[in-house]
């Protein structure tokens, strides 16, 4: 698994801190997703899959690089899996 961490080119250097403790909250999060959605397909090797994440909202999306056959019918919940628990995201800030 990939993630694209997406700055705001302007205040790049204060968001490295923040970068780090989304990545402690996120990644554990996203492979619980991985897991419970995709293991069969892929016996546990995730490494097709990518993912934005805003560093600046927090918000997380699917990247274009994550096959085509998982984007279309595996992320039907995931904005509201990943996305949907903002509090515990915006403790970052």
């Amino acid at each position: 698994m990939k993630i694209n961490w997406i700055y705001n080119p302007t205040t790049r250097e204060a968001q490295e801190k923040k970068r780090i403790e989304l990545e402690y909250l996120i990644r554990p999060k996203l492979f619980r997703y991985l897991l419970e959605h995709f293991d069969q397909d892929c016996s546990g090797d995730f490494s097709s899959f990518s993912f934005n994440v805003h560093i600046e909202s927090g918000k997380i999306e699917v990247a274009k690089e994550t096959p085509l056959k998982y984007r279309e019918n595996g992320f039907k919940n995931f904005n509201a899996f990943m996305n949907g628990e903002r509090s515990k995201l915006d403790l970052v800030n």
